[in-house]
């Protein structure tokens, strides 16, 4: 059940920031900044309530109150409600058992997800949590997705589709070695965005940065420009290209690897080159 008791409450999940948003009224409205239908949820862990204030509004969402009458429109009262959990529930697993992985040899990862329910999720194709021998806890993030992988979070509801919490671990072994024998996703070994974007929207970026080995690798993707301030947050250096071949032109020149950085909705796949 809802946080709230009003009858009809919306969100928007941020567990990356430990924060979930809430509006609640006596009526049905629109917000494009909460786009789920339905309140926060106790069984996520948000018992913590941050701040409190009522926002009255257009039911539509879009029209300025000035204008809002005639038709379905109608002023209301949103109680909006920014709720946190605390510091333990934040950094541990959801409850359950239900955990997919994908490991990365090459370099030392092996990047988990774990959640209350089923759910699905392109980056992490093993049904499975990662082998105990990655033991080394790299990072710890919440996600918030559709179960089924795919459907953006705003229309994530009705039939067997449902919000889910995603607890993403990214572990490594420890150095002094172990068994690497765990069946795992390796990087693909063709390039996948040589010369010129091929699908339609994407752009060219770059990144030269040091690998786990020390070394400097120049990176280049193709990206939809639209998710530039997401992935800019994780990689500082991303920068969009004035070209279709921007490493070459800074004297990377010899391919290393095409790998995927990242995992679940925040993943990339890009191409590693090195200096000659």
């Amino acid at each position: 059940m809802p946080v709230s008791t009003a009858e009809h409450c919306k969100h928007r999940g941020v567990p990356s920031d430990n924060k979930c948003y809430e509006g609640c009224a006596d009526i049905r409205f629109k917000d494009k900044a909460l786009p789920i239908v339905n309140g926060c949820l106790k069984k996520w862990g948000w018992t913590i309530v941050d701040s409190t204030s009522v926002v009255e509004q257009c039911n539509d969402g879009v029209t300025n109150l000035k204008y809002c009458s005639g038709g379905n429109l109608e002023p209301v009262n949103i109680t909006m409600k920014v709720w946190s959990k605390n510091k333990a529930d934040a950094l541990q697993d959801p409850m359950g058992d239900f955990c997919r992985h994908r490991g990365d040899l090459k370099d030392n990862k092996c990047y988990q997800g774990c959640a209350a329910t089923r759910f699905k999720d392109k980056g992490l194709p093993l049904g499975t949590p990662c082998n105990p021998l990655w033991s080394v806890l790299d990072s710890t993030t919440m996600v918030e997705q559709c179960n089924d992988g795919i459907t953006n979070i705003k229309y994530c509801s009705g039939g067997n589709l449902e919000p889910v919490n995603i607890t993403m671990k990214v572990l490594a072994k420890a150095k002094a070695g172990g068994d690497t024998s765990e069946t795992a996703d390796t990087p693909d070994t063709e390039p996948c965005c040589q010369g010129k974007c091929q699908t339609e929207g994407e752009e060219k970026y770059w990144s030269i940065a040091s690998g786990i080995l020390g070394g400097k690798h120049c990176g280049e993707c193709c990206m939809d420009p639209s998710k530039y301030n997401l992935f800019h947050f994780f990689e500082k250096n991303l920068t969009k290209s004035e070209s279709d071949s921007p490493c070459k032109g800074f004297g990377y020149t010899k391919y290393d690897s095409t790998v995927t950085h990242g995992f679940g909705p925040v993943s990339m796949t890009l191409d590693l080159y090195d200096l000659p």
